[in-house]
């Protein structure tokens, strides 16, 4: 059982509301500032197979983004694997200020995208989140 809550230490963000998606999607940049950990939540719905490609990109200034190298994420060994109905996790450990997903479905494929932040410098964390 819990003996510690994280309300006051992990903030939630919706990036992508849920949609039935053909083409490729890229979440609003997720801004890092104030916090050391950062995770993307993939939901895939059971329409279709999960989505084909999921880039990971970085920012420092959320105008400009490049691909987040292999060794500053986790989780995307579990892609290969990913079925429908399911939600992956990644996470970001680069020190880039802002980070987002490009996903591309292969089918029609409802899809949904949240993103944690956690670790933050000051606590207790705004609820909701501004």
């Amino acid at each position: 059982m819990p003996h510690r809550e994280q309300i006051n230490s992990v903030v939630s963000t919706l990036l992508i509301a849920t949609a039935t998606v053909t083409t490729a999607q890229t979440t609003p940049g997720l801004d890092c500032l104030g916090f050391d950990a950062a995770a993307f939540n993939i939901h895939a719905g059971a329409t279709a197979p999960a989505p084909t490609s999921i880039v990971m990109e970085e920012s420092d200034d959320d105008s400009t983004y490049t691909a987040v190298a292999a060794a500053e994420q986790q989780g995307r060994d579990a892609i290969a694997a990913w079925a429908v109905s399911t939600t992956l996790r990644l996470a970001y450990t680069g020190i880039k200020r802002y980070a987002r997903l490009v996903i591309t479905p292969s089918a029609s494929t409802i899809l949904t995208v949240t993103a944690s932040k956690g670790y933050p410098s000051g606590k207790p964390t705004l609820n909701p989140a501004a």
